[in-house]
């Protein structure tokens, strides 16, 4: 996700990669959309830039402090799938800086070793289980 400002607004632009072919998708997916800070929050509202198929509500937990660095939260949205079903996922979003090479961070994705200790919270924080403690699906901070 790639965050930028527009003549009056902030806006995104999110590349998905789909190197397998997953699911039957394009390897590439791109989404455009607009961002809001309401209560401390990121609101991301994006729609997918090729058919239009694929919307998606994506609001992350801010921070208190001067530096930001992970941040969750729960994307909702419309599967791209041929099926197209209604889907919420708990999402973690890391915060790259100002002055990216876009580059080198997309050639950098990808999906999260299982059992490197390094990604224990951002594992927890993305499942997408119920706990014994939870009443509802809301972001594991």
């Amino acid at each position: 996700m790639f965050l930028y400002k527009g003549e009056n607004t902030l806006l995104s632009r999110q590349v998905e990669h789909y190197p397998d072919r997953e699911y039957n998708l394009p390897e590439i997916i791109k989404h455009e959309g607009v961002v809001y800070s309401v209560a401390n929050r990121l609101v991301i509202t994006e729609l997918e830039e090729f058919t239009g198929a694929s919307l998606w509500q994506t609001i992350l937990y801010g921070s208190d402090y001067s530096t930001i660095s992970l941040m969750p939260g729960l994307s909702l949205g419309i599967a791209p799938e041929s099926a197209q079903d209604i889907v919420c996922y708990r999402v973690v979003w890391e915060y790259l800086g100002q002055d990216v090479d876009l580059r080198t961070v997309l050639k950098g994705g990808g999906k999260l070793e299982r059992d490197a200790p390094e990604n224990n919270y951002i594992r927890e924080a993305v499942s997408n289980n119920f706990l014994d403690s939870e009443s509802a699906f809301t972001p594991r901070v």
